[in-house]
């Protein structure tokens, strides 16, 4: 079974988005979303500032 993200990209922009560019093999995707607690984790570990580019 294929996810429907994968599908929707395919119908739209004809490219799978699992498609190795290099060896043209599929890839398995190892996670496919991040909750928002994880993404702020990650980003405090790596020092990346809460900068938001809509703000002033």
């Amino acid at each position: 079974m294929r996810p429907l993200w994968r599908d929707f990209i395919l119908k739209v922009w004809g490219g799978d988005p699992l498609q190795c560019p290099s060896s043209k093999s599929t890839m398995k995707p190892v996670r496919t979303f991040l909750r928002n607690e994880e993404i702020e984790k990650r980003r405090r570990r790596v020092g990346v500032l809460d900068r938001n580019p809509r703000s002033g």
